[in-house]
């Protein structure tokens, strides 16, 4: 039954008091109805509330099929009262099944992940991209890095530290053909592995065009630290706290619901043979680092910082093609493959959102 309807059934009750007795038995039971239809308007307002800071654009299509909010499982037609109390405060995520549309299950508090997906707009540079090979749950980790981002904790200090480190990190690669000698020193500073160390020093002298795509962003990073002369264990602690916000989502390694950047001595063969732990997705911090850079480079300010992630997130999630599901070398070297134009295309993704606007826009309050 609709408000409309329950308002206007109401309604006629009232109409329908003809003697004074009728009021002390009638309108008493309308106003119990009345303040229970207040409790359950309250409380669709209040979720949609909820759900329209995490939505995204509204004109991108995702509302075409109306209120998301309305489909949001409490838990309530679950058996058991402990179960139904459960569910309405557990952690919410996202589900969807034949004869259900999408819809979020659980507690409405951290919407922001399991809505993610439905914010990472797309930009097409290329055929529109096949099947995927990542399995669900380390997609969702990834994702997860987006959702968790904070422009406006960021700073331009920050931006600016990540490009000058990213940048030593890749000079220092671009010496490495002319120096093989110092492979050894090189992929220590950077937190290789042993066997990618080991191939390494034969790409560096065989296919030395292809040495700055065997560094993610991530080791370029901790390279560059390194060559400016931040070597030390508590010169690594304090940039992994300082530049935690530029990291990935820490949350299948430590339960935090944060991000956290992970040392140079962290790799993702620790969880090789883990596929769908999200483990390895905790090492993925190239994307954030690789957008910290470019805005740097091009003086651009921290606020979009968030946006052009999630532009960037999706394009990588359907662009890249590890070998198989275990293949985190390949998802994590991908962000050192993308170019100065993806980048410029990310940015102009934006423009006429409520992201990037012009300055004489006339909806634009001064």
């Amino acid at each position: 039954m609709s408000v409309a309807e329950y308002v206007s059934r109401a309604r006629s009750d009232l109409w329908r008091i003809d003697r004074p007795r009728d009021v002390e038995r009638r309108v008493p039971e309308v106003g119990r109805r009345l303040l229970r239809l207040a409790d359950a308007v309250l409380g669709d307002v209040l979720r949609s509330l909820a759900y329209a800071a995490y939505v995204g654009d509204p004109r991108s299509g995702v509302l075409d099929g109306g209120d998301l909010s309305a489909h949001h499982d409490f838990g309530t037609t679950l058996p058991g009262d402990d179960a139904r109390r459960f569910s309405a405060w557990r952690f919410p995520g996202a589900r969807m099944a034949p004869d259900r549309p999408w819809h979020a299950v659980g507690a409405v508090l951290g919407l922001d992940l399991p809505t993610m997906h439905l914010r990472l707009a797309q930009v097409i540079t290329a055929l529109p991209p096949v099947r995927q090979v990542l399995d669900v749950s380390d997609r969702d980790a990834m994702v997860a890095t987006a959702a968790l981002f904070n422009p406006f904790d960021r700073s331009a200090t920050e931006i600016d530290a990540v490009a000058r480190a990213v940048g030593s990190g890749r000079e220092r690669v671009a010496r490495l053909a002319a120096t093989p000698e110092d492979v050894d020193a090189v992929a220590s500073a950077a937190g290789l592995s042993a066997w990618r160390r080991a191939l390494l020093g034969w790409i560096a002298v065989r296919e030395p065009g292809q040495i700055e795509t065997w560094f993610s962003v991530r080791e370029l990073f901790w390279l560059g630290r390194h060559e400016t002369g931040a070597p030390g264990r508590g010169s690594v602690s304090d940039t992994v706290e300082g530049l935690r916000g530029w990291g990935a989502y820490a949350g299948p390694l430590t339960g935090c619901l944060c991000l956290s950047l992970a040392p140079p001595q962290a790799q993702w063969e620790h969880w090789r043979g883990r596929t769908g732990s999200g483990l390895a997705a905790t090492m993925a911090s190239d994307l954030p680092l690789w957008v910290a850079e470019g805005l740097s480079t091009r003086e651009l300010p921290t606020a979009i910082a968030g946006s052009v992630l999630e532009v960037a997130m999706r394009h990588l999630l359907d662009r890249v093609r590890p070998l198989h599901a275990d293949d985190w070398d390949t998802v994590l070297r991908y962000p050192s493959t993308l170019t100065a134009a993806d980048f410029d295309d990310y940015v102009s993704s934006l423009t006429g959102t409520d992201v990037l606007r012009p300055a004489d826009d006339p909806s634009i309050s001064p």
